[in-house]
């Protein structure tokens, strides 16, 4: 499903503004709550793209390495993007997330966001053939 999102955030207010502006959108969003649920999705289903609450990446960047190594295994790659919070852009690219969207979140700013990675995941259908 080229129009599905992952949400992984501990806040449930937090994940419901994302559920809500994504679903708006047209996208269909599933959630987890912990990195073994979020490494069994990104098995199961082919996201467009991940967004991650970065108090869930984890030490030692825990969460984006599992996500990658299983990817790796199944030769598929889904862009992560942090919701930064208590972490810096720096250092969520440097825990393998693919962009950064500082909080307080901001509804265009994740719209924003959004859209960048959609386009690009469609992309990447279109030159695999999967359009």
């Amino acid at each position: 499903m080229r129009n599905s999102v992952l949400i992984f955030e501990e806040s449930a207010v937090i994940r419901q503004l994302c559920v809500d502006v994504l679903e708006a959108s047209g996208f269909t969003v599933d959630t987890v709550d912990d990195t073994v649920s979020a490494v069994s999705a990104v098995i199961l289903i082919d996201y467009s793209f991940i967004i991650v609450g970065d108090s869930n990446i984890g030490e030692p960047l825990a969460m984006p390495a599992s996500i990658r190594a299983a990817e790796q295994a199944c030769g598929k790659y889904t862009p992560m993007i942090a919701l930064g919070e208590r972490s810096d852009r720096k250092s969520c690219f440097a825990a393998g997330m693919d962009d950064y969207v500082q909080m307080p979140l901001s509804i265009n700013a994740l719209r924003k966001t959004v859209d960048r990675w959609f386009h690009y995941s469609l992309g990447r259908m279109h030159i695999s053939g999967v359009a």
